[in-house]
């Protein structure tokens, strides 16, 4: 009986226009979590969530990928989470003096985050990471009136220079509409000429709002996966994880 209730859902599964996206988020994902693994040191033993606010592991991949092969040295994250821990882990594991700033509106999340995962990473002297508590406040740089975002006042005095990696996946939609759009203001002063910026979340129309926005009036090229948009202006080096062939595909 089971069997044959599989073999429906298979078929069914199978036969929808979606399964090869399907197909190749598994595959991609799959990729992904073989490399992330590999971050991990036998005394790590902790389970580490993926829920649907975290970024895929394939994203995740890319944004380590991006770290190793264009060596960046200063990133700053816009929503703390999974991908968080998965930085901190990286920057452990490649000590070369990186700044990694991480900031998000739930200051009891960050608490968790440090004390479950952070705490007991043995990070190097010469490495400054900080999860940074930023209330979301009116900002002049919404899209709409009222807008909310990261206290803009707690962000720019965390900021010491000029930053090449920036990681986009805060404030969490509910907040606003457009929640995300006034980070164009933080890129356009704060990114370096060769820097990247990953905007997770691209199919959802408040991102794909933002992103055509740094496109046509920021001149940023941009480059799209089944997850995530990658923005950049200079030149660096090509970083896509395997497993996600879609994204080869003119859309």
């Amino acid at each position: 009986m089971i069997k044959k209730i599989y073999k429906k859902l298979f078929t069914a599964v199978r036969n929808s226009e979606n399964y090869p996206m399907l197909s190749q988020h598994m595959n991609a994902n799959i990729h992904a979590l073989n490399s992330l693994n590999n971050l991990f040191g036998t005394d790590f033993n902790k389970y580490i969530p993926f829920t649907d606010y975290a970024l895929s592991p394939y994203s995740i991949a890319h944004i380590l990928n991006d770290l190793a092969i264009n060596l960046r040295k200063n990133i700053v994250e816009f929503g703390s989470g999974t991908s968080t821990i998965y930085v901190a882990l990286f920057l452990q594991k490649h000590s070369a003096g990186q700044t990694f700033i991480s900031f998000d509106q739930d200051a009891a999340w960050q608490q968790a985050l440090k004390s479950n995962y952070l705490n007991g990473i043995p990070f190097n002297k010469n490495q400054h990471i900080k999860l940074i508590h930023a209330p979301l406040k009116i900002t002049e740089y919404g899209k709409q009136d009222e807008s909310k975002w990261y206290c803009e006042e707690t962000v720019n005095k965390n900021i010491e220079k000029k930053v090449d990696c920036i990681i986009v996946d805060g404030p969490t939609g509910d907040v606003n509409k457009y929640s995300r759009y006034p980070v164009i203001n933080f890129i356009a002063n704060n990114l370096t000429d060769n820097g990247v910026v990953f905007v997770d979340d691209a199919y959802r129309e408040d991102e794909t709002v933002l992103i055509r926005e740094l496109v046509k009036n920021h001149g940023f090229k941009k480059s799209s996966t089944l997850y995530h948009t990658v923005l950049s202006k200079g030149p660096s080096y090509f970083t896509r994880p395997i497993g996600d062939y879609l994204s080869q595909i003119k859309r």
